[in-house]
């Protein structure tokens, strides 16, 4: 009777690349036609959505949008608000990335909003992307005695 070692195959996914980079998006609108002109800028604020993040061989890219709120007083002394949505795309180039697994998102670091003209204002925003691309590994492992009773 011989006496072996069973082995079982276990995989996991291990770190290969963490990257993240400053990405910033300038953006100018028009007031609508419905809302009066700008007297000045109370404040602005927003938040970043992630909507696409693609692997390929030699990049990652990450795009999404910034969805932007901006408060305003009017010459006739109302407070109003604009929304606006802020599409954004961010690349890293990478080593090989077949057979891998992109991660990643997005945060807005800072955003700032100034007139042009009471009709007109121009939205500077910065957001940090960040990306993690893990690849897939395996090892062997010993779970027990396998008895060979020839």
């Amino acid at each position: 009777m011989e006496i072996g070692l069973k082995k079982e195959n276990y995989v996991f996914y291990d770190t290969k690349a963490e990257l993240s980079g400053a990405h910033e998006e300038v953006y100018e609108t028009i007031v609508p036609d419905a809302l009066p002109d700008i007297l000045s800028i109370t404040d602005s604020y927003g938040l970043v959505l992630v909507s696409s993040r693609e692997l390929r061989e030699e990049r990652a890219d990450i795009s999404g949008q910034i969805r932007a709120s901006v408060m305003y007083s009017s010459e006739s002394g109302s407070c109003e608000h604009i929304s606006l949505q802020i599409p954004f795309s961010h690349s890293f180039e990478i080593n090989g990335g077949e057979g891998c697994v992109l991660m990643g998102g997005a945060e807005l670091q800072s955003i700032d909003t100034r007139t042009i003209n009471p009709r007109k204002i121009i939205v500077r925003a910065s957001v940090r992307v960040w990306a993690k691309i893990i690849e897939p590994k395996s090892f062997e492992l010993c779970s027990g005695l396998a008895e060979d009773n020839s």
